[in-house]
């Protein structure tokens, strides 16, 4: 037995987190495993009450080194235990035999608040430079026994255990329904972002999208986002985020917003915002403050995607009432750095989550999330250079109310930086590349079909080719389709489907091309074939969709 163990359960002392860290680099005395790397994750215990504590534990092992670990999504029901942050514990062991095969354990510490069966999403871990991830699991969260048997005036009403701060009164709001409008700042600048979110208590769903008010004058609108958001049964809301650049300086009036929720019209309050002509003074950035920037790759092919995941990490609080007070607006942007030979595709935006990250031997919340696809296109030593995080520190007013909590208080914008990325680009074996190869680094498949195989001169034959599979988009090559003669052809027409949801590589291109036949005859289209190259097997690839017999008549034959 090696390495360091300390209890989840103890109060934590000063250089727990470090010492804990250092443990997890390095599996004490143990060679690179020959065994398949693995990871399991589970609760300790599985059922719990209403404000007892449990354990998240995460065992990693045929690994010798694990850069970091990223907690699930899925532990809403559950807050950081009040003495501080989230503690952490590794314990290493080996175990000698033929092979020596390490083992690491990671701990920590939540405090259950809403009671139910929880699904928890999948345990995410970087070790040896190759991403693991854990299979999902369920939580059980009990009400404290006896809390039915108390008499009404003294009933234990769970929603006390767990109701979070910034939840308003509705005892007055007319229905029970409440809606609100806020911005993250007061005061921007010219060209600067800001954000104005609207929020309905007392229902979990809209009837309508809100109606914004006309901003054209001196704002232009740029994405939403954060569509929805629960605060569980017992006090439900949701809210939409908007995303602005001012335009104009001045000072302007927002609102009202029109929100229909649960069968009303609602108006919020006009909210005053104003636009400087220049940012104020640069702000150094805080230590508890990071950006970073994560390859799942360091090593490719020419063509072959390389993810970057760039993050802002933070150890700022939670938000009012936990501990923190201050938080990073998720509300980020991504300033890619000038590239030369390479392909970027930007994949969807994750705005935080329950992560936990440990870097450089500290633990860091993950406030938001951008990934990145690179292609490269030449061989050689390649350097993705280092990228902007645009970012605005929110520091929580003492007084806040409802939804507006999510933006009282001072807002300040900084500009982090993270680190540059070299790459070693290797080119394509020429051996056994098939003829219809093209570029494309990653598996293909191809299906084709026609509308019709007889018919007439004159008449009009469709013919559609669907090309999928890792990485097709925009930039893959069409493929190659030989069309017999007697036919006006015309197209493609083409169809895009990539996916937007969560981290999925994959996509489709639907090809449709129209052929008019000019005479008649026998006539065939030939298979159509596409090639690839699998950087895993390091191998070539080849789908080919079927040929198709056409019989055209003259006109008027039957």
């Amino acid at each position: 037995m090696g390495g360091v163990t300390q209890s989840v359960w103890s109060r934590r002392l000063p250089g727990v987190v470090a010492l804990a860290l250092a443990a997890m680099r390095v599996v004490a005395g143990s060679p690179l495993p020959a065994q398949e790397p693995a990871i399991r994750a589970y609760v300790e215990p599985e059922e719990v009450e209403v404000g007892e504590p449990f354990r998240l534990n995460v065992e990693v092992s045929g690994v010798r080194e694990v850069e970091y670990v990223a907690l699930p999504t899925g532990l809403w029901f559950a807050s950081i235990p009040r003495e501080g942050s989230l503690p952490v514990s590794t314990e290493t062991t080996t175990t000698e035999g033929v092979q020596s095969v390490g083992v690491i354990t990671f701990s920590y510490s939540f405090v259950a608040r809403w009671a139910g069966s929880h699904e928890v999403g999948s345990v995410s871990v970087t070790a040896d430079g190759r991403s693991l991830q854990a299979d999902p699991f369920t939580m059980f969260v009990t009400i404290p026994e006896g809390a039915e048997e108390l008499e009404p005036t003294t009933e234990l009403n769970l929603s006390d255990l767990v109701m979070r701060p910034g939840y308003p009164d509705l005892s007055d709001a007319p229905g029970g329904v409440l809606a609100q409008a806020s911005l993250n700042t007061e005061q921007v600048w010219l060209g600067a972002e800001f954000v104005l979110v609207v929020e309905v208590f007392g229902v979990s769903e809209m009837d309508d999208a809100p109606v914004l008010p006309d901003m054209s004058g001196f704002a232009e609108r740029i994405a939403v986002f954060g569509r929805g958001a629960s605060r569980g049964p017992e006090h439900p809301s949701v809210h939409r985020t908007y995303r602005f650049r001012a335009l104009t300086t001045g000072e302007f009036e927002i609102g009202p917003v029109r929100v229909t929720a649960a069968g009303r019209t609602m108006l919020t309050e006009p909210i005053t915002l104003r636009v400087g002509r220049s940012p104020p003074e640069p702000v150094r950035v805080p230590e508890d403050l990071r950006a970073t920037a994560t390859a799942d790759k360091r090593r490719v092919y020419v063509g072959e995607p390389v993810t970057v995941a760039y993050r802002v990490l933070s150890r700022g609080g939670g938000g009012p009432g936990y501990g923190g007070g201050w938080s990073v607006d998720p509300s980020d942007t991504l300033v890619l750095p000038p590239l030369e030979n390479l392909r970027v595709r930007r994949l969807p935006v994750w705005r935080g989550s329950w992560q936990r990250l440990a870097v450089g031997g500290r633990m860091y919340h993950n406030a938001s999330e951008h990934r990145v696809a690179f292609a490269p296109l030449q061989p050689g030593e390649t350097l993705i250079g280092p990228a902007l995080l645009q970012v605005q520190i929110h520091q929580w007013s003492r007084e806040f109310r409802g939804g507006r909590g999510r933006t009282q208080g001072t807002w300040t914008p900084m500009t982090l930086v993270t680190d540059a990325m070299p790459l070693e680009v290797v080119a394509l074996p020429a051996e056994s590349r098939p003829a219809s190869f093209q570029g494309h680094v990653g598996t293909l498949s191809v299906v084709s079909w026609v509308d019709r195989t007889s018919m007439q001169v004159g008449d009009t034959v469709t013919v559609r080719v669907e090309v999928s599979g890792d990485w097709v988009g925009p930039e893959t090559p069409h493929p190659v389709i030989t069309f017999p003669p007697g036919f006006a052809i015309s197209g493609p027409e083409i169809d895009h489907d990539i996916p937007r949801i969560g981290f999925d590589v994959g996509g489709t291109r639907l090809y449709v091309y129209r052929l008019v036949a000019s005479r008649e005859g026998s006539y065939r289209i030939l298979p159509v074939e596409v090639s690839w190259f699998d950087p895993e097997s390091e191998s070539y690839g080849i789908s080919n969709s079927g040929p198709f017999d056409l019989t055209v008549l003259s006109a008027g034959r039957e």
